[in-house]
């Protein structure tokens, strides 16, 4: 089963977008939990990055009741 992760506080360059985001798919839930252990919070080109499980975005996921006015 894959399992998308999200790796965040990336400078420009290694996004070629501005958002400084980006998300990769491991092969393996195992595989995820290892990056996300080894990575999390490591210090690449000077800024401590984010490695955490992707959630799903709004768009993709059920509304919550904290979703209503």
């Amino acid at each position: 089963m894959n399992k998308k992760l999200y790796v965040g506080n990336l400078g420009d360059g290694y996004t070629n977008r501005s958002r400084g985001f980006g998300f990769v798919e491991m092969t393996t839930v195992e595989q995820a939990q290892e990056a996300i252990s080894k990575l999390n919070e490591q210090e690449l080109a000077g800024r401590q990055i984010k490695v955490a499980e992707a959630h799903p975005t709004r768009r993709n996921r059920r509304p919550s009741r904290d979703d209503r006015w």
